[in-house]
């Protein structure tokens, strides 16, 4: 995965997005998003995959589950159930 500082990304956008890959956005060093290349065939499945994602966390916080519940339960620097 490549880091771009996001000051740096208007610049470096074409050749960045044309090479493929995901591109991890930063801020004086820090992560504050991602760029993840959608191929076009794909885009309307993953579309409707993270509209059912949102509507998935909406209906879970609405049922009790906190925040701090879903980002410790979606935390990818801890190894999954299965990988322990």
């Amino acid at each position: 995965m490549r880091h771009i500082e996001i000051d740096e990304l208007p610049a470096r956008t074409d050749d960045d997005i044309r090479s493929g890959g995901t591109i991890a956005l930063e801020r004086d060093g820090e992560v504050w998003g991602y760029f993840l290349p959608v191929n076009p065939k794909d885009a309307e499945r993953i579309q409707r995959d993270l509209e059912a994602l949102d509507r998935t966390i909406d209906a879970a916080l609405l049922n009790g589950y906190t925040r701090e519940q879903l980002a410790e339960d979606l935390d990818l620097s801890k190894p999954l159930p299965d990988e322990r």
